[in-house]
């Protein structure tokens, strides 16, 4: 019993798996999904920078933070 429930859990990952990676694909590719990476509306490139600039500032200050220690 324990090793069917083993191989169940196995194929459900696996199918999980592989499924997660098709959507990926077709994600990426602009295929068959719902919602792909082309189909959502370009912010501002100003609001771009400042919000990369905020999240490179924040990786910086963490990480000066813990190297101190």
């Amino acid at each position: 019993m324990k090793r069917i429930l083993i191989l169940v859990y196995c194929v459900a990952a696996y199918a999980i798996f592989f499924t997660t990676l098709l959507y990926a694909f077709g994600f990426v590719n602009d295929l068959i999904v719902s919602k792909s990476m082309h189909s959502a509306a370009r912010p501002q490139f100003l609001w771009v920078l400042i919000v990369d600039a905020l999240l490179l500032g924040a990786f910086a200050l963490q990480r000066n933070m813990t190297a101190k220690r």
